[in-house]
């Protein structure tokens, strides 16, 4: 989601997945993050897993739970604390119906917003498109099987 598209006050749901003992830890940098941007933390989600799932990161019960929770909050976006792959995130705004970005992404925004000259701003999309392919390889192949 490009910054200027973002409208004012937007919910969002934290979600961390991982194998450690305090998964809400880390979550707790990432509202920092978000609120940079001006999104409001409507709920954190954790799940306990030692591999990601291939189709959606997270399993299928959290995945149903997380539909449910975005749709109790009116939340308008959910952010992961994780690396997701692009074919992942393509998935999970699918199913979830509302735009799903990870950590790397957030940042990327971030700097999006802040920066001022005509370089910096190159950089931003520059780095945009490098998070964006593998989303838009990811369709690709779907599309040609």
């Amino acid at each position: 989601m490009i910054a200027e598209d973002r409208p004012e006050e937007l919910k969002a749901i934290l979600v961390n997945v991982g194998s450690g003992k305090d998964l809400e830890k880390p979550l707790e940098e990432l509202e920092k993050l978000a609120a940079t941007l001006g999104y409001e933390t409507a709920a954190y989600m954790t799940q306990r897993r030692e591999r990601p799932d291939k189709a959606y990161y997270i399993g299928s019960g959290k995945l149903d739970e997380l539909k449910s929770v975005v749709k109790a909050t009116e939340s308008a976006v959910v952010i992961f604390d994780n690396e997701v792959g692009g074919t992942q995130l393509n998935n999970l705004e699918k199913y979830l119906g509302v735009p799903v970005m990870d950590r790397a992404t957030l940042i990327i925004e971030i700097f999006a917003e802040h920066a001022v000259s005509n370089e910096g701003k190159l950089q931003v999309e520059l780095m945009r498109k490098k998070k964006m392919l593998p989303r838009v390889l990811g369709q690709g192949t779907v599309l040609s099987r």
